[in-house]
């Protein structure tokens, strides 16, 4: 019986980037839906979830009919259907690693309804917060004299990265000047850069319209 996958996001990149990526780039077949944020709400009840959605929050996996939630679970599944999650136990521990690192920093960006006192946060966060993170991503790809998080070899660390510092780059974390951000991280901005260029990452932004001019 063929696997059957359903992969379900908003219309927009967000946490389901990588995931969309690595399905394509194993050339696996999947259902690729696309909510308004709207149509979440409708899905769940009124204790804002379900069993259709367990925890409340995009994306999610239904798998043969069982649904299955947590990005970066999901982007490591995905992966593991190709070469883009490395079999040697120690080389995925630095991709996990990676992984981790690059979905955490994006957490930490602080919100608050305030815009100024979100404004004096996000300024903090620039100058203390993200040196810690980039610094040892920008070390890693730096010893091994490559590309990418393990030199040569795309992994799925490297989407994860490239989706982090893109969201930097095109204005994703407002108050935040991104490009200023990274300036002292070459070996970052060469990974987005050669990324940027892959088939895969340019068919995928054609799905998703333009921001609107601020």
């Amino acid at each position: 019986m063929a696997t059957k996958v359903k992969l379900t996001y908003f219309k927009v990149h967000g946490r389901a980037f990588v995931t969309r990526f690595a399905l394509r780039y194993a050339k696996f077949p999947y259902e690729d839906e696309r909510l308004e944020f709207a149509e979440l709400k409708e899905r769940r009840s009124e204790k804002g979830y379900n069993e259709a959605v367990p925890i409340g929050y995009l994306p999610i996996l239904q798998l043969n009919g069982e649904v299955v939630c947590e990005s970066q679970s999901l982007a490591r599944w995905a992966a593991k259907k190709s070469d883009l999650y490395p079999a040697n136990p120690d080389e995925a521990l630095l991709v996990d690693e990676a992984m981790e690192l690059a979905a955490e920093i994006v957490a930490k960006a602080p919100q608050d309804p305030d815009k100024e006192v979100k404004k004096a946060k996000r300024a903090e966060f620039a100058a203390t917060v993200c040196p810690r993170y980039l610094d040892h991503l920008e070390r890693r790809i730096a010893k091994r004299k490559g590309t990418f998080l393990l030199g040569s070899q795309l992994t799925v660390a490297d989407v994860a990265v490239y989706r982090m510092v893109d969201a930097f780059l095109t204005g994703d974390f407002d108050f935040v000047d991104g490009a200023a951000v990274l300036k002292p991280y070459p070996h970052l901005l060469k990974l987005h850069a050669t990324l940027k260029a892959h088939p895969l990452v340019i068919a995928e932004e054609a799905t998703v319209p333009p921001k609107p001019a601020a």
